[in-house]
C-alpha cells in the first residue's frame, strides 16, 4: 500500500495520531485529492493538510471546498504552489461562508486573479474563523489585496465575532 493509500486510510479510521499532513511536491492531481477530500468529510482528527508545490487545480480544490464544508477540525490548509484558478478560489470562498474552524489559508501561487478574489472578500466579510491569509497571484490587483487583508485583521474578525454572538 502506498504512503497516500495509507494516509487515507488513517484519515477515514479517525486515527488519533494523524494530525497533520504533508504531500508537498508530490504530483498530487485532482483525481487523489478528490479522494482525500471524501476522507476528510468523516474525519475528525487532522488539523493540517500540507499540498505545496502539488498538482491540484480547480476541480481539486472544488473537492476540499465540499469537505470544508462539513470538517470542523481542520485548521490550516496550505495549497501554495498549485495551479489554482479563480474558479477553485471561488469554491473556497464558499467553504468559508460556512466553514468557522479554518484559521489558516495559504494560497500563493496559481492562477488566482481578482474575480476569485473577489468572492473571497464576499466570504471573509461573513467568516468568524479565519484568522491568517496567504494570497499571491499573478493577476490579483494590489487595491483588492488591502482590502481582503483588512478583513483578516484581529479587529475585524472580533467585530465579526461579536455580531454574530448577538
Amino acid at each position: 500500500m502506498s504512503q497516500f493509500n495509507r494516509e487515507i486510510q488513517r484519515l477515514k479510521e479517525n486515527d488519533p495520531t494523524l494530525t497533520g499532513i504533508k504531500l508537498w511536491g508530490s504530483g498530487l492531481c485532482d483525481c487523489g485529492v478528490l479522494r482525500l477530500s471524501d476522507a476528510l468529510k468523516v474525519n475528525t482528527t487532522l488539523r493540517a493538510l500540507k499540498l505545496w508545490g502539488s498538482g491540484i487545480g480547480d476541480r481539486g480544490v472544488l473537492g476540499l471546498s465540499d469537505a470544508l464544508k462539513v470538517n470542523t477540525t481542520l485548521r490550516a490548509l496550505h495549497l501554495q504552489g498549485s495551479e489554482i484558478g479563480d474558479c477553485g478560489v471561488l469554491g473556497l470562498s464558499d467553504a468559508l461562508k460556512v466553514n468557522t474552524t479554518l484559521r489558516a489559508l495559504h494560497l500563493q501561487g496559481g492562477e488566482i486573479g481578482d474575480c476569485g478574489v473577489l468572492g473571497l472578500s464576499d466570504a471573509l466579510k461573513v467568516n468568524i474563523g479565519l484568522e491568517k491569509l496567504h494570497l499571491q497571484g499573478g493577476e490579483i490587483s494590489k487595491e483588492l489585496l488591502d482590502k481582503v487583508y483588512k478583513l483578516v485583521t484581529p479587529k475585524a474578525i472580533l467585530e465579526r465575532r461579536n455580531r454574530r454572538e448577538r
